[in-house]
């Protein structure tokens, strides 16, 4: 069975049949797309991480130094952890990693007064500070000239 012959002797046109899909192309192209964008993602992620550890390790360093800090501002003027110099916490290294040490000058910043400057680093009590904290300990009933 053929179509009929139209009015003016032609067979009628079938409607132009329409594709859906994706074109080879296209899917590249989206493909090449998602590629960039998780590759980029795959950098970012250690940096990131990189991050989170950095900021864990100052907080808990900060709070070491905190924790140092009110130990010596409860600590008796005469006690040998107020005497001038540099000492190491008997309980190094905290954590397994964390190194607290202070350092006390006598009379600064006034007379009678000790500036206890508490660091707190990482592997080792020579390593650079990850906190640094300054405390001035007065002598408890002294009278300034």
């Amino acid at each position: 069975m053929s179509a009929r012959p139209g009015i003016h002797g032609r067979r009628p046109r079938r409607a132009a049949v329409r594709e859906t899909g994706f074109s080879l192309v296209e899917v590249i192209i989206a493909l090449a797309v998602f590629m960039v964008g998780a590759l980029t993602l795959s950098l970012v992620m250690p940096m990131a991480t990189r991050r989170i550890v950095t900021a864990s390790s100052q907080t808990r360093a900060s709070e070491l130094s905190a924790e140092c800090a009110e130990h010596i501002l409860v600590t008796p003027w005469d006690d040998a952890d107020l005497t001038a110099g540099t000492h190491n916490d008997p309980a190094n290294p905290h954590d397994r990693v964390y190194y607290v040490s202070w350092a006390v000058v006598d009379s600064v910043p006034v007379l009678n007064c000790k500036r206890v400057t508490v660091s707190v680093s990482r592997t080792s009590v020579s390593a650079a500070a990850l906190a640094q904290l300054t405390v001035v300990v007065p002598q408890a009933g002294s009278v300034s000239p």
